[in-house]
Formats: structure tokens, C-alpha cells, sequence
């Protein structure tokens, strides 16, 4: 299960872009099904429309649209188990979606957002490493 700070490290050519990239492959060597809840992908395209215009997250559900992951819509029983994430949690919704989400497919996510370790142990977490510590973005999609 990626977040939305996973899926953006991967469509920004971050350097732990190449981390989540890995991981797909190691996934769908294995038939191991990747998601992304479909609230976190409204994320990822509000932020990379907001940063770049709208060309630009088209791309990126081309791009999307093209790897071996599944996008997740939640049903009644996640949006319930998110709305008690968000109750309980000092999370963002999204954050609680791709919580709720991850625990009802007995998933592991794979972030690097610092506010999931609260829901530790109870959430398996696969880390992604830091950001760049220079600061300099890595390559990224072609601008439209």
C-alpha cells in the first residue's frame, strides 16, 4: 500500500522514488498486489496540479495508469475505520485512508510521513529513506 508521499516520491524522481519503484517491481515479481486508496491519489493530483498545472498530474495518471498497482476505493468499513483514525489520531484524512485501508488488506504501507508512527505497532510500516538532504529534487516527468 503506497501514500501519497510514496506515490509522489515516485512520480517526482526523488531519490526514494527509486525505493518505491523497487518495491513495485519486488511486488509484482512476486503477484503481490500494490494499492493506492483512491483519496490518496485525489492527493497526489491536487498537489502535482497545484505545483505544476493540470498537464502535469495528467501525466502522472498516464504514468500511474501504466504501473502494476491497483487504486482502492474505500467501501464502507475503511471509511469507518478512517473516520476513527481521524477521531482518535492527530493524522490528516488522507493519511487516515491510507491507514484504514492498509490495515484491512493486512498490508504493509510504505511511506515516510513521521505521523504513522503513532499507529505502530499496530500498522506495518515500510520506510522509505529520508528526502534528499541537499534539498535538490531528483529527475522528474517531463513538463507538459
Amino acid at each position: 500500500m503506497l501514500n501519497s508521499c510514496a506515490c509522489l516520491a515516485l512520480l517526482e524522481g526523488e531519490p526514494r522514488g527509486a525505493t518505491v519503484a523497487s518495491l513495485l517491481r519486488e511486488a509484482h515479481a512476486a503477484g503481490a498486489a500494490v494499492l493506492l486508496s483512491t483519496v490518496n491519489l485525489t492527493e497526489v493530483c491536487y498537489i502535482l496540479w497545484r505545483r505544476a498545472g493540470e498537464g502535469r498530474m495528467g501525466q502522472a495518471l498516464q504514468v500511474l495508469g501504466a504501473l502494476p498497482m491497483q487504486f482502492a476505493p474505500p467501501g464502507l468499513p475503511v471509511c469507518t475505520a478512517a473516520a476513527r483514525l481521524k477521531a482518535i489520531h492527530s493524522l490528516g484524512l488522507g493519511d487516515c485512508f491510507a491507514a484504514a485501508l492498509t490495515l484491512a488488506s493486512d498490508a504493509a504501507l510504505v511511506t515516510a510521513d513521521p505521523h504513522f508512527r503513532q499507529l505502530e505497532p499496530d500498522l506495518a510500516v515500510i520506510w522509505l529513506p529520508p528526502a534528499d538532504a541537499s534539498g535538490e529534487p531528483g529527475p522528474s516527468l517531463p513538463q507538459s
